[in-house]
């Protein structure tokens, strides 16, 4: 026998779809307070410990390329890869402009950040020579490496 003396209870129900609804508003309710409690304690967290040195531009570009070398050069140790990281360089291009052409010395290998290339391969068809697209490369993609590997001029393949 329970006898309450002045007690506010919360009940909680008994079928599953009650149960499922209590459980979704208390974690509602549990997320929606810690997220202001982020945004309250924030300030407080900043002045408390700022940052005692500006970023380190390897580290930055670390962050930007070293998934990319861990999935493609996969067994490199993280100082070797770090390494690696530090020989990127970041140059922007408008859209149109031209990276390298067939024919070019292979001086440099190209990882794709943001947007997209298309690659081209000139054709002569005797009167007339054109540009057709062979291949187009978006974020995360690499070109440029065949060249270099087979120590020859750029290539269309």
């Amino acid at each position: 026998m329970v006898v309450a003396f002045n007690v506010d209870v919360l009940e909680v129900s008994s079928t599953p779809l009650e149960l499922l609804i209590v459980v979704v508003i208390v974690a509602a309710v549990a997320a929606f307070g810690f997220f202001m409690a982020t945004i309250v304690g924030a300030p407080f967290v900043d002045k408390r410990w700022p940052a005692d040195e500006p970023l380190n531009p390897i580290e930055m570009l670390w962050g930007e390329s070293g998934g990319y070398i861990q999935r493609t050069f996969r067994g490199l140790d993280l100082g070797t890869s770090k390494d690696l990281a530090s020989q990127f360089q970041e140059v922007k291009y408008k859209a149109g402009d031209t990276i390298i052409e067939q024919g070019d010395p292979a001086t440099h290998f190209y990882v794709i950040k943001d947007g997209s290339v298309e690659v081209s391969q000139a054709v002569d068809t005797g009167a007339a020579r054109r540009e057709d697209v062979i291949n187009q490369f978006g974020p995360g993609q690499s070109f440029g490496e065949t060249a270099i590997l087979r120590r020859t001029a750029r290539t269309y393949l």
